[in-house]
């Protein structure tokens, strides 16, 4: 078998490339052979295209923020309570079998009973889990602390889940609005239209050139209907395929992050997840280096992944945290003062989650003033598309008035 790889080596440098092995096991072995710390380990695409991979508009194929808080949550209650760790995983999948970390857990129970350690099998499916829950139980297992480590994760998910979630509650009404908007221009450009043309053409009424532009659009609607839905998601197609080109993701983002209110939304929103990540595995004990190469792994933002490379940089070559944040424009001062304090008071952890949470509260304010502006801005949009298709349906009245006189 093919895989496609991405890795760090000794010196945090990024290697990509391919491989062939047995297995992804065997890959993995071969990797760590190699001296390598794996990123990412996929089975690589034989052809040029792929259905499953290029045209599924589905989700990302990891497991979600809710069900690694709820598996955390419990896995936690059930080691406290003194359940061996196969036989929790063994309760747990059951629970999750409808569900992609159904399928997870059962190869990390296969995985663990083939020999290997929770950790061990928890890496073999890194495609599917954060880097952040495999390190954090690589410490957990060699202090014997479980237990607090994952009532710790679940923890961390659940306010992930929360904070994405208000997110999404903020850009629902912008996106009813648009549905229902075309779903209304849509009816009245194939129903309501024509039956007002037939009738204008009967009159002997001349049809301006808007008229007739409007009526011929509304025509081909009704004879190609089946081409609606391609012509609905062949741009979201083509959008999704190019942004898995790394440059054009990179530049979206760049791009992104100038833009007024969003780019201070997006930059929040990455940076509360980054510093609660952080902190949440600083606290579990995973050493600062390693939790920072982890964090640079998990987000999304090329400009903050960067700024994190060259942090990871300064702090092995012996600087503090702090000082290397300040050397990054891109990181607030405020946020890098706190976290300074913090990290000289030996309290990192906590100053990293007081400013995640102070983030946080930035991101509400920024997210209701973003609701405020969308919607007056939606207003016009919307009344400027009603004009531009009820004007059309009464100017032919106008010449027919004119002929009546």
């Amino acid at each position: 078998m093919e895989f496609s790889y991405r890795a760090r080596d000794r010196s945090g440098g990024l290697r990509e490339g391919r491989l062939s092995a047995a297995d992804r096991a065997a890959a993995l072995d071969r990797l760590r052979q190699m001296d390598l710390m794996v990123v990412a380990l996929n089975e690589a695409q034989t052809g040029r295209f792929s259905i499953d991979t290029e045209i599924s508009l589905g989700g990302s194929g990891r497991v979600s923020d809710r069900d690694l808080a709820n598996f955390c949550a419990q896995l936690s209650s059930l080691l406290e309570a003194g359940v061996p760790v196969l036989q929790s995983l063994s309760v747990l999948s059951r629970q999750f079998e409808r569900k992609l970390l159904g399928r997870v857990l059962n190869a990390v129970i296969a995985s663990i009973e083939a020999g290997n350690s929770l950790s061990h099998a928890l890496k073999e499916q890194e495609q599917f889990l954060p880097q952040s829950l495999i390190y954090i139980t690589t410490v957990a297992e060699a202090s014997g602390s479980l237990d607090a480590s994952y009532a710790l994760l679940a923890r961390h998910y659940e306010q992930e889940d929360n904070f994405a979630g208000k997110i999404k509650s903020a850009l629902t009404y912008p996106a009813v609005v648009l549905t229902v908007a075309l779903g209304v221009i849509l009816f009245m450009v194939t129903v309501v239209l024509p039956t007002y043309g037939q009738l204008f053409s009967q009159m002997g009424a001349d049809l301006p050139p808007s008229t007739r532009t409007l009526m011929a659009f509304g025509g081909a609607v009704q004879r190609y209907w089946y081409l609606v839905p391609v012509a609905l998601f062949l741009p979201v197609w083509l959008v999704r395929l190019l942004f898995r080109r790394r440059e054009v993701l990179s530049a979206w983002q760049r791009l992104l992050l100038r833009l007024p209110v969003v780019g201070s939304i997006v930059h929040k929103r990455e940076m509360s997840s980054l510093c609660r990540t952080l902190g949440t595995m600083v606290r579990a004990g995973v050493p600062l280096l390693s939790a920072l190469m982890t964090v640079r792994e998990s987000i999304r933002n090329a400009p903050l992944q960067e700024a994190l490379t060259a942090v990871q940089e300064e702090v092995r070559r012996g600087q503090t945290f702090g000082q290397a944040l300040q050397r990054q424009p891109i990181f607030d001062r405020a946020s890098v003062e706190i976290i300074s304090l913090g990290e000289s008071a030996g309290k990192l952890d906590t100053m990293l989650f007081r400013v995640a949470e102070l983030t946080e509260k930035d991101v509400d304010r920024l997210l209701d003033q973003f609701t405020k502006l969308l919607e007056p801005m939606l207003t016009v949009l919307l009344g400027g598309i009603v004009v531009s298709i009820i004007l059309p349906m009464i100017l032919p009245m106008f010449e027919i008035i004119g002929k009546v006189r």
